[in-house]
């Protein structure tokens, strides 16, 4: 799973952003958090990569949505958070 996130920058100096993701149990980032910059008065694109386990083949009913948090900090303070619910399918293919 990804989640494209953009960053503006409205300052006149270049800023280190951090990204945290809180994720539920079993399922792990496999990239885009931790520090990058944006340079003043730029908007930059950034992606965070998630693992998520596999729905087990004999499962019948419909799995509970999760919550995924990612939060960004900059110079120790928050500057935002997404909240996504996500609900894992088996994923059908053609035959």
């Amino acid at each position: 799973m990804a989640i494209p996130l953009w960053v503006r920058n409205r300052t006149a100096k270049t800023q280190e952003i951090s990204f945290t993701a809180t994720l539920p149990s079993g399922w792990a980032v496999q990239s885009g958090t931790g520090k990058f910059t944006v340079a003043a008065k730029q908007m930059a694109a950034a992606r965070i990569e998630i693992m998520l386990p596999a729905v087990p083949e004999n499962e019948t009913k419909k799995p509970e949505p999760q919550e995924v948090t990612v939060r960004a900090d900059s110079s120790g303070q928050s500057i935002g958070e997404i909240k996504l619910r996500v609900e894992v399918r088996k994923r059908a293919l053609p035959q």
